[in-house]
């Protein structure tokens, strides 16, 4: 609920947009902690929607949970992943942005840029770094 509280909170915002804000927080809170092992949904339709948050989110937390939802998802968003990686978000969120780039791979054909933005991260020490590795290691080409 600190999430939700949080995004809420975001700015001087209208009734509307705090009830917004909180509504994309749960959700992307819900694609992050899912199993997604079924596949009877068409998931695909999501990505664009997270992709938007985690890059441009209202608040590092919305942006922490998108971003953790594109990895869950493996779907796609590896743009707005590496976006976020190469961005000047916090280590948590860099380090987020790494494994679910590598979740991403594991499943979706990456480009080029994509895996040179994990390999330009794993130069950087610390969890990012360590993060970007462990991606690297999980991407299928």
């Amino acid at each position: 609920m600190e999430l939700e509280k949080e995004a809420a909170e975001a700015g001087d915002l209208n009734p509307g947009r705090e009830r917004a804000n909180e509504l994309a927080a749960r959700a992307a809170m819900a694609f992050a902690n899912t199993d997604f092992s079924c596949a009877t949904y068409n998931l695909k339709v999501a990505v664009e929607p997270l992709a938007t948050a985690a890059t441009d989110g209202p608040t590092d937390g919305v942006k922490l949970a998108a971003t953790k939802a594109l990895g869950n998802l493996r779907k796609g968003g590896g743009d707005a992943l590496m976006q976020v990686l190469a961005g000047d978000g916090s280590d948590e969120l860099k380090a987020a942005a790494a494994t679910s780039l590598g979740q991403v791979l594991s499943v979706v054909d990456g480009t080029a840029d994509q895996v040179n933005a994990l390999m330009e991260a794993s130069k950087v020490e610390g969890p990012v770094g360590m993060a970007a590795l462990k991606a690297l290691g999980m991407a299928k080409d």
